[in-house]
């Protein structure tokens, strides 16, 4: 049995075509993923605007236990 140079010294490369058909592979997955990953940082982005709503509200039932219940002052500052 005669064998080739790649087949000799135990080692094979890819071709073109495998390497281009992995590629697009991967394309596709990310192009199935990307959509989800949107909802998900969209999702975060709630939940971390509802975190902030949440401390000031926290800080103004604070300050208004500890003032009284009297609002602080609006200042113009121009």
């Amino acid at each position: 049995m005669l064998l080739t140079k790649t087949q000799a010294k135990g080692h094979t490369a890819f071709t073109l075509v495998e390497l281009l058909v992995v590629v697009s592979v991967i394309a596709l997955l990310i192009s199935i993923l990307l959509p989800s990953l949107k909802g998900a940082r969209d999702q975060a982005k709630t939940v971390v605007c509802a975190t902030h709503l949440r401390q000031v509200g926290t800080a103004m039932s604070l300050y208004l236990a500890s003032n009284g219940g009297v609002y602080p002052a609006f200042v113009r500052l121009s």
